[in-house]
């Protein structure tokens, strides 16, 4: 009988990705970046059968709480990035990132992401 690892960090995979900025003037940098991920994903999820047998690797994650379960499975993330940079002054700027990721996992479990942030950056 076949048995499940617990080794769910134990991953590997490759990427490729292509990134672009363009100088829009001397204060605005805007960017674009293209990203695909072959390889192993990690996540938590309570008791699932469907995701159970086609996971790799599956280990109790207590850290979510006593019923959490840490799992390793294959899939490919596509992910899109844009970028924006507005220089404020000769120390500071004001930097906004939104990515939007997809991972398409055996079993045909879809993951879906979204995240922008906005930071202000200054050095002394």
């Amino acid at each position: 009988m076949p048995r499940i690892s617990g080794k769910v960090f134990d991953l590997r995979g490759r990427s490729a990705y292509v990134r672009a900025g363009y100088a829009v003037s001397d204060q605005l940098l805007l960017g674009a970046e293209l990203a695909v991920r072959r390889g192993d994903v990690v996540a938590t999820t309570r008791r699932d059968f469907e995701i159970f047998v086609v996971a790799d690797a599956i280990a109790a994650d207590p850290t979510f709480g006593s019923d959490f379960f840490a799992y390793r499975l294959r899939g490919t993330t596509d992910t899109a990035k844009l970028t924006a940079s507005w220089a404020l002054d000769d120390r500071s700027s004001l930097n906004f990132a939104y990515t939007d990721e997809r991972t398409d996992a055996a079993g045909g479990i879809i993951y879906r992401s979204h995240s922008a942030n906005l930071v202000y950056a200054w050095r002394y």
